[in-house]
């Protein structure tokens, strides 16, 4: 499959998608930091602590690796205007094999969870990506994950049981999504 150009910004009703910036660096660690609480139990990078510094590393690799076809890291910053808070992220990594497309991963402030925020967000990138295969895990415990991925055309295709351990959950199975190319 065609490798896919990603647009430099995406802008919604409520947000522009950025890609990466390394002048973002401390308000991205000020919302990973301010959402250590929701993300802990679900994504296995976060702790309780992120520096200006790890940050801006995370964006220099990012930057790199945003027009490599294969490059791993490629995201988008979720920004309601230049003095809010940063809401979110949503990532693309690319797919290795023929099938192509991406595997997407999300999260989002907790000041800005259940505003519907990251759902305007993915169905904005995901029209982007219209044509590719698209597919994404989440934690049988994490019940808002499962039903942002339902709501933007995300099918449940398997479940890995016994997959992750949580401090809050225990052992949870992963559910992985699968939304066809379009």
């Amino acid at each position: 499959m065609a490798s896919v150009q990603l647009p430099t910004s995406l802008d919604t009703a409520r947000l522009r998608l950025v890609r990466p910036d390394l002048e973002l660096a401390p308000r991205l660690a000020e919302a990973l930091n301010a959402s250590y609480g929701l993300h802990q139990d679900f994504l296995s990078w976060s702790k309780p602590h992120w520096s200006t510094g790890d940050t801006r590393d995370s964006l220099r690799r990012a930057l790199e690796d945003f027009p490599q076809p294969v490059g791993e890291k490629k995201f988008f910053l979720l920004l309601r205007a230049e003095t809010e808070p940063l809401v979110g992220c949503v990532g693309l990594k690319p797919r290795s094999g023929d099938e192509g497309g991406f595997d997407l991963g999300y999260w989002v402030r907790q000041g800005h969870a259940r505003q519907g925020l990251m759902k305007e967000a993915l169905a904005a990138l995901i029209g982007q990506l219209a044509g590719q295969p698209l597919g994404l895990t989440t934690s049988s415990a994490n019940i808002a994950s499962q039903r942002l991925a339902q709501a933007v055309g995300f099918q449940c295709i398997q479940t890995i049981t016994a997959a992750r351990r949580s401090a809050t959950f225990g052992i949870c199975d992963t559910l992985v999504y699968q939304r066809p190319a379009l």
